[in-house]
């Protein structure tokens, strides 16, 4: 089957946009897991442009000290209590950002 020009101008341009779409869909939005991968900078800045284009200023949500993710861990000790939390009478708590502005706090 002969397709004329303004067919097969339209199917290039159809596959043209499918693949930029699927690209950009596997660089700024799957999640590859917890560890690093090769998109994780750029998928979060990709998810602070569009928290902050969506909801405006997000410079306390970030995650991190300097928003690229990170671990915090707090100890209010009651006595005696190392740093990591582990000393008597503690109420330690860690939390864990994603960069994501999102946060999980695990009270120990």
């Amino acid at each position: 089957m002969v397709l004329s020009q303004q067919a097969k101008r339209a199917w290039k341009t159809g596959t043209a946009i499918i693949t930029a779409g699927t690209a950009f869909h596997c660089v700024f939005q799957v999640d590859y897991g917890d560890h690093d991968h090769v998109f994780t900078g750029i998928q979060k800045w990709y998810n602070k442009t569009v928290d902050y284009v969506l909801i405006g200023d997000i410079s306390n949500t970030t995650g991190g000290a300097n928003g690229s993710g990170g671990f915090s861990s707090s100890n209010s000790s009651g006595g005696g209590g190392d740093s990591s939390g582990s000393g008597s009478g503690s109420a330690g708590s860690q939390s864990h950002g994603d960069g994501n502005g999102q946060k999980e706090t695990d009270a120990r």
